[in-house]
């Protein structure tokens, strides 16, 4: 009887290998070689899957993605738009172990940006996060200033917290967002 593979299971189980390299050993150790010996795979398998390391970190970042949408399906999220806008947000925060990692991966495959697939996958989430900005700063009645100034912001305080996760916990960025975030709505 022919052996049955779930190729999908496959790679997603070498996604989550990569996620792993990259946490422990940084962005300059992920190979196809080091993710393979991860996922407990000959690099000849992995490479069936995967042509080279940009298209693993590009599925990676869609793993991510599709993770991300999930956890805020499942979320009890509050109905006043003001507290959904502070609920949101903090959804997109590096504030666990599990998030942390996400925003790694989300790093990684910005620095990745030559590879065409990842500049498509990244430039999706961006236009999402920039969605949720202006929705936010039009819900808090901010200007059109407010609106980058908040996607900077948290783009600064979720790079500060993967490169100094000491310095950046999880207290320290909810106070940080929130204190951003009553400062627009106090304007």
């Amino acid at each position: 009887m022919p052996k049955i593979v779930d190729h999908d299971a496959r790679r997603r189980h070498a996604s989550h290998a990569l996620w792993q390299v990259l946490s422990r050993d940084g962005i300059d150790a992920v190979s196809m070689r080091a993710v393979a010996a991860e996922a407990g795979m000959k690099p000849s398998t992995l490479q069936h899957y995967f042509v080279d390391r940009a298209q693993m970190l590009s599925h990676s970042l869609e793993l991510v993605i599709e993770q991300q949408k999930a956890r805020l399906e499942s979320a009890a999220l509050p109905a006043v738009p003001v507290e959904l806008v502070y609920a949101l947000w903090r959804h997109t925060l590096p504030l666990d172990k599990e998030r942390l990692l996400e925003c790694e991966v989300w790093l990684a495959a910005t620095i990745s940006l030559k590879d065409p697939k990842t500049r498509t996958v990244l430039d999706s989430a961006d236009r999402a996060l920039n969605e949720l900005c202006e929705w936010s700063i039009d819900v808090l009645g901010g200007t059109d200033v407010d609106v980058r100034a908040l996607r900077l912001f948290t783009d600064g305080l979720v790079l500060n917290a993967v490169c100094h996760p000491d310095r950046f916990d999880s207290q320290q960025q909810t106070s940080a967002l929130d204190s951003f975030l009553d400062g627009i709505r106090q304007r």
